[in-house]
This record gives structure tokens, C-alpha cells and sequence, in this order.
């Protein structure tokens, strides 16, 4: 639809270019003050085009799974912003299972469904092949993604080994970019004895995590997260929403405050931004009205 309006625009301006004898005498200031306004149409209609690509793609935390999203009410604050809920995808024996084709609004976000427990690289390659899906029905379209917790470091990872999906913009929520203390002493309960009990204990998910906390120990030479934070990363624009402390909430008790934010990550720098909000670790309906803001106004 936007892409017919601008090849109209153009056509229009060419037209014009054609017929009026003084468009075509291009010496004259009078001549050029005349053409503006097309042009000014013309201008228009291509932005039009371009801000038209807007796919948000929200990414659930540690276990968790995509309808999160809806449950806490982010998707519902999003759609009243203009975001229109374009559904959900989740992986089966036969591959992708979800959407086929985009809808014709201007705005969608999609939630998807990762294996929470696995190791952060086999989680970016999940998340990969959803990318792929989307961008077979919506190549050209600006991407972004939104990661909670877990989520925005699998997301950030994705955006780093497969470039080739043109993420243009990377905003997370509470997520661990350079480790918690949290994930450390999980990591060393999965190793113990503990581990081998965890069973009887309740505690089935701590064995089969144990390489995803591996994975979020605090950064330090020869953990997975300093090697990632100093990779390469794509040129796009990169935004933590990180829970600071007020007078009615400590903040968040399991990630602290300068893991949350990507302009201490050595690869992004000051090319991040951030966005503080009060609460703990929990995804709230809040968050979406911070996204709606974000995606809707952006930086």
C-alpha cells in the first residue's frame, strides 16, 4: 500500500515536471518555488514508505515462554498504542508453527516461544530460525527486538552471529548483559551434589541449566558474556530499560543496575541509551507503555 503511493507521488511529480512549462525551465527561482510543494508530496509519501516497516518481535526470559507478554499485559499496552497483535510463533517437529502472512497495519509485534533452559548459543539459533520465517513474509521491514531478562542477551547474541537479519533496533528489559551473581551460585549448586539430588529436591530445571547459567556468570576473562561484549556488534540502536531503586521498590535484587545497561558493554559503548524505571524484576503492563514510547517516539 505505501510503496503504490509513493511510485503515484512520483509519477504525479514527473507529470507535473512535464506539463508545466515553468517546472521544466529550471533558471527561474519562480520555477523552483512551483515544484516545492511536490516535492514536498514526494518526500511525504517516501517516508511513509520507509516508516511503514515496523515488526517488533518480543522475546521471553529464563523460564518463561512468549505468552508471558500477553499475561502481564504488555501486549494489550502496546496494541492500544498502535501496535496491532499480529500473533504467535512456536517450533513443532515439522518446523515453524505461526503466522504466514504479515497484516496490512502500519505497526505488529509478534511473541515466539524458546527453549528457556538451553544454552544461550542454542537459543540464538531458535531464534534464528523464527527470523528467517519473518523474513520471508516481510523482507525489507525494520525488525526489532525486544528481550526480557534472558531474552535480551539471547537477542543481542542473534543480532551478533546473524547480521544478516538487519536488526534495527535492540531494546531489553532487566537483562543481564554482563552477568549476575545469581546465575554464578545456580551454576555452582548445578555442579555440586546438589545437582544430582535436584530431583528429590524440586529442582529438576537446575541440571538441565547448568550450561545457561555457565553461560550468565558475571563477566570475567574466560566467561562466555566477555568474549560476546567485545565482539562486533551491528550498527543499530540499542536501549536498556534498566529498574532503579525509589522509595517504594529496592530495585532489581537478582540483576544489578550496570549489568542491565548496554553502554557498559565495550562493543556498543555510548551508542546505547537508557531508559530507568522503577520496580524489580518482574515484567509488568508499565513496560509496555515505556515500549509503546520508545518504538513510538523512539531516541
Amino acid at each position: 500500500m505505501s510503496v503504490s503511493w509513493s511510485q503515484a507521488a512520483l509519477s504525479f511529480l514527473i507529470k507535473i515536471g512535464d506539463n508545466d512549462p515553468i517546472a521544466s525551465n529550471h533558471v527561474q527561482g519562480n520555477s523552483v518555488r512551483k515544484v516545492l510543494p511536490y516535492i514536498s508530496l514526494l518526500l511525504f509519501c517516501l517516508y511513509s514508505t520507509f516508516s511503514y516497516a515496523d515488526i517488533a518481535i518480543l522475546i521471553h526470559g529464563y523460564q518463561s515462554s512468549g505468552h508471558q507478554w500477553r499475561s502481564r499485559g504488555v501486549v494489550n499496552q502496546l496494541h492500544a498504542q498502535g501496535w496491532y497483535d499480529g500473533g504467535h510463533f512456536t517450533q513443532g517437529p515439522r518446523g515453524i508453527l505461526g503466522p504466514t502472512e504479515r497484516g496490512e497495519t502500519h505497526h505488529v509485534v509478534y511473541t515466539l516461544d524458546l527453549p528457556n533452559e538451553a544454552p544461550i548459543l542454542y537459543q540464538v539459533e531458535a531464534l534464528n530460525k523464527y527470523l528467517q520465517a519473518i523474513r520471508k513474509m516481510a523482507e525489507d521491514e525494520r525488525i526489532i527486538l525486544i528481550g526480557y531478562s534472558t531474552g535480551g542477551v539471547v537477542a543481542r547474541a542473534t543480532m551478533v552471529f546473524h547480521p544478516e537479519h538487519r536488526i534495527s533496533q535492540l531494546i531489553t528489559i532487566t537483562s543481564p548483559h554482563r552477568g549476575t551473581e545469581a546465575a554464578y551460585f545456580a551454576y555452582i549448586m548445578a555442579k555440586s551434589p546438589m545437582g544430582d539430588m535436584a530431583d528429590w529436591l524440586g529442582l529438576d530445571s537446575l541440571p538441565r541449566s547448568r550450561q545457561l547459567f555457565s553461560d550468565l556468570r558475571p563477566e570475567d576473562t574466560g566467561t562466555f558474556l566477555y568474549w560476546l561484549n567485545r565482539q562486533p556488534h551491528p550498527w543499530a540502536s540499542y536501549v536498556s530499560i534498566v529498574r532503579v531503586e525509589n522509595r517504594f521498590t529496592g530495585g532489581d535484587i537478582l540483576i544489578p543496575h550496570y549489568s542491565q545497561d548496554m553502554r557498559y558493554i565495550p562493543a556498543i559503548g555510548q551508542r546505547a541509551h537508557i531508559v530507568p524505571t522503577p520496580g524489580d524484576h518482574k515484567l509488568t503492563a508499565r513496560d509496555g507503555i515505556v515500549l509503546s514510547k520508545i518504538l513510538n517516539f523512539g531516541f
